[in-house]
């Protein structure tokens, strides 16, 4: 949750894109739809699948183990899968209460084509690298993980795949996966053993024309987990987007501080081809939490990132979080960051209370502490505190996170709030609708007094 809640609205991810190509590529009949409680079963009755994919994050795991059972209690002969992040490493949990027929743990590119491939052939039980699944009650190949030996193996994607409801469809493209850092709080280390990979550029170049020529795209967004592991790598980047003729294109990424610091000259380039958008965490302004957190960076490199973004024209957004989980969770560590960060002057601080996520060094911390106070998926949104602080209840941190909002964001200038809007809507990340969203959040919970959660609903 948190900021991007308010200006959300659909999109799809990048992977299932490339998962769908794959899996037409191997000489399947192929949809993708934009799935909900209320639609499923119109949909399954408009495609009458053999074979049903999903892909969940945690927060969204409730909804799609419903939508599993209710296909399940529709047409038991639908075979039934589910990937992504939470079926990765919450694999055994999933089949104890999920009608789920398989789970597939890590990337889908190659195990998804090979499941399909065996069970045409009438193999329900092969042994597929990545794939989990039930066999006379007993769970089997639950710790197996596929992750891509060639990353430039990816499926060509075309934009037929995208369902039609999506406007103003804008692709993510991938030029790399994983990610070489080990942030206590993030799963993509663990998703990825640790490991980074990065496409060939030319082929990233081709994706981009693509999209430009077949699908007439305005923007798109690099939904690499960081775009600028490499800098010289991004500046190539910059370069061939230049030469093909796509810099007239808006687009946006998710970066580093340290990259902002150690290449200045980068984020020029960058600007130069029509970056109007980056994301970049910096999280705590308490030296101590960073390293707690296991970021690698320091208030003196965070300082010196906003100033470099400050100097240019592209929109910057920067995530924080409340909470540490562990002894600096209290008042004074969590008034010291909202104070360092009163100092900064960013375009939007994109606030969430810290969340153990599966997979996460966090998550394996808190459960062995016996600290997670429940397996409420649903709250598990960056907005709920789901552990027990050590001095702190999670009333306090919730009060906190609500505070930070309104303090850092809201009382501000209205002067440099329009401003900030204004360089939003030219970005292109905030439309005047979503604009016009916001105000009203703002309105209902620091004006009206109203309870943010009953209205983030």
């Amino acid at each position: 949750m948190g900021l991007e809640s308010f200006i959300s609205g659909y999109t799809i991810g990048s992977g299932i894109l490339y998962i769908a190509a794959a899996t037409r590529d191997a000489g399947h009949e192929v949809f993708i739809e934009l799935g909900n409680k209320e639609n499923i079963i119109g949909l399954i009755k408009r495609h009458s699948p053999d074979v049903v994919g999903m892909t969940c994050l945690t927060v969204s795991y409730p909804v799609t183990r419903n939508m599993i059972n209710m296909i399940k209690e529709h047409n038991p002969s639908i075979i039934t899968i589910i990937g992504g992040h939470h079926a990765t490493f919450m694999t055994k949990e999933i089949f104890a209460e999920c009608n789920v027929d398989y789970v597939l743990r890590g990337e889908g590119e190659t195990a998804f084509p090979s499941l399909l491939k065996e069970i045409e052939s009438g193999n329900r039980y092969a042994i597929i690298e990545g794939i989990a699944f039930r066999k006379e009650n007993q769970i089997v190949n639950a710790n197996s993980l596929t992750l891509l030996k060639d990353i430039d193996s990816l499926p060509k994607v075309t934009i037929d795949l995208v369902p039609k409801e999506i406007e103003n469809f804008s692709p993510g493209i991938s030029t790399s996966r994983g990610c070489p850092f080990r942030c206590s709080f993030c799963s993509i280390s663990s998703f990825y053993g640790g490991k980074w990979q990065a496409r060939n550029i030319e082929n990233v170049l081709d994706d981009i024309e693509m999209y430009a020529q077949e699908g007439h795209i305005k923007t798109f967004r690099f939904s690499d987990d960081n775009f600028t592991v490499n800098t010289k790598r991004v500046r190539k980047i910059c370069e061939g987007l230049k030469e093909r003729g796509l810099d007239n294109l808006k687009w946006s990424c998710k970066s580093r501080v340290d990259s902002i610091c150690r290449d200045p000259g980068m984020v020029e380039k960058m600007q130069e081809v029509s970056c109007t958008n980056m994301s970049l965490g910096i999280e705590s302004g308490v030296q101590e939490i960073l390293n707690t957190y296991k970021k690698n960076i320091t208030l003196e490199q965070i300082q010196k990132a906003v100033r470099i973004m400050n100097n240019s024209s592209i929109f910057h957004a920067w995530y924080m979080m409340i909470g540490s989980g562990d002894n600096y969770d209290q008042p004074k560590y969590i008034e010291q960051s909202i104070a360092f960060m009163k100092k900064i002057r960013f375009d939007i601080l994109q606030i969430s209370i810290l969340t153990p996520f599966p997979g996460t060094e966090l998550y394996n911390r808190l459960s062995s502490e016996h600290r997670l106070l429940h397996k409420d998926w649903n709250k598990y949104d960056c907005a709920h505190c789901v552990y027990q602080p050590s001095n702190l209840s999670p009333k306090q941190i919730e009060d906190y996170f609500i505070k930070a909002y309104k303090s850092l964001n809201f009382d501000r200038n209205p002067a440099e709030i329009l401003k900030v809007a204004w360089k939003g809507i030219k970005s292109g990340l905030v439309s005047t609708t979503q604009l016009l969203r916001v105000t009203k959040y703002y309105t209902d919970v620091f004006i009206r007094k109203k309870d943010i959660y009953k209205v983030l609903e």
